[in-house]
């Protein structure tokens, strides 16, 4: 194992046994996300905190949410109370000091001493620790990731799981406060709405804005929410009390008389932990955002950018709805999470290739992929800080990936229709390229990608090996057929199985 606060060496990475935990510097490296395929994501960072808040249909790296984090408040009898923030030290660059260090996520407010973070995807951990507080902590963070169902795998929800731990031979009372912050379109335009919400054993905070269209892409809606016993909402701070906001929970002064006008506000949950009992506190981070803009390759064009909503708003009517969902089947949403996740991390793979193998799951979760209307899984061929880059489930970059066609067959099966339906030209090229929305011709045609148009073949035999479904293929087999013929005319003339002539590749350079 690595000093505390050296980053791990190759060497030591591959004397691992089981998931790496990771101390230190590193953490300042860590963004987790948490969310579901094509439904956009918020991270889990190495001490705790949420950063790059990527919800609303685009990449949005360092984006933060202010004022969006987790209090705890813990009281031994009639001693004064002591208050941390859910993270362990801020490191990187929230450690600067002045009047322009970030602040957004709580970092100038008394935290946690220790903190270790291990990745074991589909789920993280976070256990902080401080030997000044009676109490200690284990964030168990995930969304529902279960190979085959694609519905529950695409849930735009976040769920952290806080078990709290008395470590003294005394009852302590706990509070805990979780913020998130109305930010959705213009303050001055959008007519933000915070809402206490309750029932169907679920007590939360609902944000959305009643000025903006319905079918605006700046239209949505953001809940926080748990099933916790005692559970109160504080829907709107006022302007001049986030300034006094640790006094106010010092003194459990909570939820504070009178109506506020700031756009943050709070859930809190209070319970009472025995001598060494563990209790669990629930949270519920969930979103909604209908609408999806296609922000790019618009270049300098006056038209309206073109629109669609996106798969989840089919399947929720809004993020509060999505709460629900996820209370009422939590139980087997967890319970089949985890066995996957058991069954991934008890191979016989090195644990070095299983965290490189798990870890790149994650981008199922990421901007860098969205799902359509009707469910079409379509992908970029990776993210920016801003922005998609290189659009189009692009044949000669995707060809190569292999874990949805096999965790979410449908999912593969539908970015092959999508791609021989749309970009098949009557020749038998398939553009390299899927242009949104479907049905959009491309401005001009490319010459055909090689591996990218095998690849097109070779997956619709790979999706039948698969899914056993031969009304599938015989649907497929006409357009798979006529893209290989293409070969025949362009490449492989003589037909003696070897290609020739000009064949673009993934390389994105010319054989």
């Amino acid at each position: 194992m690595a000093k505390r606060g050296i980053p791990y060496t190759k060497r030591e990475l591959y004397r691992q046994s089981g998931p790496v935990t990771y101390r230190g510097p590193n953490l300042g490296e860590i963004a987790f996300p948490l969310g579901g395929i094509g439904a956009g994501c918020v991270s889990l960072g190495g001490w705790g905190q949420l950063r790059d808040w990527e919800v609303m249909n685009r990449p949005a790296k360092g984006n933060t949410i202010p004022q969006v984090f987790f209090t705890l408040r813990m009281q031994v009898g009639r001693k004064p109370p002591v208050l941390r923030v859910l993270q362990g030290p801020p490191g990187g660059p929230l450690a600067q000091s002045g009047h322009s260090a970030p602040r957004a996520t709580g970092e100038g407010l008394p935290h946690f001493r220790e903190v270790s973070f291990t990745g074991h995807f589909p789920f993280a951990e976070v256990a902080l620790s401080d030997p000044t507080v009676p109490v200690r902590v284990r964030l168990e963070a995930f969304s529902p990731f279960i190979p085959l169902a694609d519905r529950d795998s695409s849930i735009p929800v976040a769920i952290l799981l806080y078990h709290l731990t008395n470590t003294r031979r005394e009852t302590v009372a706990v509070t805990v406060v979780g913020n998130l912050t109305n930010v959705i379109g213009d303050r001055s335009e959008a007519g933000r709405v915070n809402q206490a919400r309750s029932g169907r054993g679920l007590t939360g905070l609902c944000l959305t804005a009643k000025k903006l269209p319905a079918d605006s892409p700046r239209f949505g809606s953001l809940a926080l929410s748990t099933w916790a016993a005692q559970a109160k909402v504080w829907p709107r701070w006022r302007a001049n009390e986030l300034w006094k906001f640790w006094e106010l929970v010092e003194a459990d002064d909570l939820p504070p008389r009178g109506r506020g006008t700031s756009d943050t506000g709070s859930l809190i949950v209070r319970l009472r932990l025995r001598a060494g009992e563990t209790a669990t506190v629930p949270i519920l981070i969930t979103w909604h955002f209908p609408t999806f803009e296609k922000y790019w390759g618009r270049g300098q064009s006056a038209e309206p950018a073109p629109t669609w909503r996106n798969y989840y708003a089919s399947q929720w009517r809004d993020a509060w709805d999505v709460a629900l969902h996820v209370r009422k089947h939590f139980p087997r949403l967890y319970r089949e999470t985890r066995l996957f996740h058991d069954r991934l991390w008890s191979t016989t793979a090195p644990d070095y290739v299983l965290d490189a193998v798990s870890s790149q799951l994650a981008i199922l979760r990421s901007p860098t992929v969205l799902r359509l209307a009707d469910g079409t899984f379509y992908g970029f061929e990776g993210c920016n800080n801003t922005a998609g880059c290189c659009e189009g489930s692009c044949t000669h970059v995707w060809n190569y990936a292999q874990a949805l066609a096999y965790l979410f067959p449908a999912l593969q099966r539908s970015m092959l229709e999508a791609s021989l339906h749309h970009a098949l030209e009557k020749d038998g090229c398939v553009h390299f390229r899927l242009p949104l929305p479907l049905g959009t011709k491309p401005v001009k045609r490319f010459f055909p990608c090689a591996d990218g148009q095998m690849g097109q073949v070779m997956q619709a035999y790979r999706e039948w090996l698969i899914s056993g479904d031969d009304g599938w293929l015989r649907r497929m087999w006409p357009l798979a057929k006529r893209a290989l013929e293409f070969a025949w005319k362009y490449w492989d003339r003589d037909r003696d199985g070897v290609m020739e002539g000009m064949q673009h590749n993934t390389y994105d350079i010319e054989f």
